[in-house]
Parts: C-alpha cells; structure tokens; sequence
C-alpha cells in the first residue's frame, strides 16, 4: 500500500489517496494462475476511513453494490502520476470489465489489454485518452 496527498479533483485541496495492491503481476505471461488488481481510494481527512463520493470518481470497474462499495478492481491495476502540475489517473485493463461494459466477466472483452488515462475535474472523470498494447484478437496471458 502506498499513500500520498495530491489534489487528485483538481479542486486546489489536496486529497488523501491510498494504492491498495493485491497479488503482483510476476507471474502474469504464465496463464494467470494468480489474480492481481490495484485500487486508488480516497480517504477522509483522518486517513482512516474511505470518502465512498470521491473514491467513486476514481472508480472506472465493475461490480459495485452494497457489499462491494468500491467494486471488484480484478484484472485492473490503478496509477496516479502528474504532468505539468495537473494530477491524472490511470487504468490497465486486463480484461476484468469496466464501468462501459458491465454484462459479462470475461478475460478478453474490448477493454482488455488497454491503458486508459483519465482526469478527474468538476466532480467527473472523463477518460483523455486509451491505448491499445496488444490487438484483440491476442491473448498475451497465455
């Protein structure tokens, strides 16, 4: 876990954001015996508990519901960088769904294999920009 306060909202107040990692990727090109996923979540200012309103912004997955209140990030892995003084999330997607298509758990949906790259202003996250590292019709996992 990593923690650290930038102004992921741009709203000029820092926020508390904590990088939760399960499972490391080492063994990703081996079949995916293993599941890994990151999570950024926002927390109050006694870093203590979760802010649910702020850390939905960051949340771009599936599978949100009452004993899941941040989601499922499986197959997902979170980043925070900044670029000329502006704060931006991003987002691999490894093909455990996001918030476009929530139909179907499956590992090679349209998202997988992207890199998504969003900013968060106004109380929005709006997606800037989605890269594409294998074509799909590539399972680089097996």
């Amino acid at each position: 876990m990593a923690l650290t306060d930038v102004d992921i909202d741009q709203d000029g107040q820092a926020d508390h954001v904590l990088r939760y990692e399960q499972g490391k990727c080492r063994r990703m090109f081996e079949g995916f015996p293993y599941f890994y996923e990151s999570a950024l979540l926002v927390l109050d200012d006694d870093r203590r508990t979760i802010d649910y309103a702020r850390t939905d912004l960051l949340v771009q997955h599936l599978f949100k519901n009452a004993k899941y209140r941040v989601g499922i990030p499986n197959f997902q892995l979170y980043q925070v960088f900044s670029y000329k003084g502006t704060v931006y999330l991003d987002k691999w997607n490894g093909g455990g769904g996001d918030k476009q298509d929530s139909t179907t758990l499956t590992l090679h949906q349209p998202e997988a294999n992207t890199v998504s790259v969003y900013l968060v202003n106004k109380g929005q996250a709006n997606k800037l920009c989605q890269i594409r590292l294998f074509p799909t019709d590539v399972a680089p996992h097996n």
